[in-house]
């Protein structure tokens, strides 16, 4: 059986809220299975519908279900539908935002996302607090706050956020690196050099 879970702690694909569950159910149906059956697996495999393979007790080989489904209008109208918006049209969905960033020092995220395992209730109030509020001005206040508690209690210490330089040959297509994917050639397509 090949398969990806989510970690369900996880602050942003984890959960039982609505949005939450659509957003994994986007991802599932945006990955493109008949792909990776082919490309990875040379045509082998039998196309999964449930975690019960086949030729265990409970396996039905007419049980069809969207686990097997690539479907990425499907998977756009889910996060439309549940308010993962591009709101300012740059292509990217805006809420993996900022405030995720400030997830790494939220109390009870400790011994998961936040490492040091801070622990300041004032900030934690300001983290929950701009999770709520729409982008904008009363939003960067909060988050300033929150950012000044930080800089102030020093449960981190950034140095700095990294850039890089990439070269690019003429023939590979459709390149772009994602601002935070830290293995994203592996989805670069290239075609053959020129002669």
């Amino acid at each position: 059986m090949v398969m990806n879970f989510f970690y369900m702690q996880d602050p942003l694909v984890g959960g039982y809220a609505p949005e939450k569950v659509a957003l994994r159910r986007a991802i599932a149906l945006a990955f493109d299975g008949p792909a990776l059956r082919a490309l990875q697996f040379g045509g082998y495999g039998v196309p999964a519908q449930s975690t019960i393979p086949p030729g265990t007790s409970g396996y039905d080989p007419a049980y069809k279900s969207e686990m097997s489904d690539h479907d990425p209008a499907r998977a756009q109208a889910l996060l439309d539908l549940y308010g993962w918006v591009d709101r300012d049209r740059d292509g990217w969905r805006e809420q993996p935002d900022g405030g995720f960033f400030l997830g790494i020092a939220y109390g009870p995220n400790a011994g998961e996302a936040n490492d040091p395992r801070f622990a300041l209730p004032a900030f934690d109030r300001l983290f929950e607090r701009q999770r709520m509020l729409p982008d904008g001005p009363e939003r960067d206040a909060v988050m300033r706050q929150a950012k000044n508690l930080l800089v102030a209690y020093m449960p981190y210490k950034v140095h700095l956020h990294t850039e890089r330089l990439d070269l690019v040959q003429p023939w590979t297509r459709g390149y772009w690196r994602h601002p935070f994917m830290r293995e994203h050639g592996k989805y670069v397509d290239v075609v053959p050099a020129p002669r």
